[in-house]
């Protein structure tokens, strides 16, 4: 019993972060977001509070963190955006489609909405208003 409790007592500041994240998510602390990155912050102070991590290795790490992080975002993004300008007839398209489905405003507002939705699982707001804008912005002016 006595080494059950050693135990813990030296596991209890990384079990503390679980608790942290979802706390503070459920608590309206913070956001997901924001929880990732008191998240990283938590684990990169105990990293020097255990001397696990060491200020001269912070830099390769965080080089390694975004040259990780960014390309599959930067691309996506891209390709997303390239579409959208370089087919100028997607509005057309799909303004043709909806008429032919004789789908009201509101119908079309909710279809929007879904869309943004599903992208704000995947990209930040900014990314996808400039993705989207091009293509809802003449559909939203037809059932103005």
């Amino acid at each position: 019993m006595r080494e059950v409790l050693v135990s813990f007592k030296e596991a209890i500041l990384p079990l503390m972060a679980p608790v942290i994240i979802i706390g503070g998510i459920f608590s309206g602390i913070f956001t997901p977001t924001e929880a990732s990155v008191i998240a990283c912050i938590y684990a990169l102070i105990l990293g020097f509070a255990y001397r696990d991590l060491k200020l001269k290795d912070l830099p390769e790490i965080l080089w390694k963190s975004i040259k990780q992080s960014t390309p599959p975002l930067h691309h996506g993004g891209g390709q997303l955006l390239r579409l959208a300008h370089a087919v100028p007839e997607i509005p057309d398209s799909i303004i043709g489609g909806l008429a032919s489905m004789s789908v009201s405003g509101s119908g079309v507002l909710w279809m929007i909405i879904i869309v943004d939705l599903i992208l704000g699982c995947f990209l930040e707001g900014n990314s996808i208003f400039l993705i989207t804008i091009p293509i809802f912005f003449p559909i939203a002016l037809q059932y103005a």
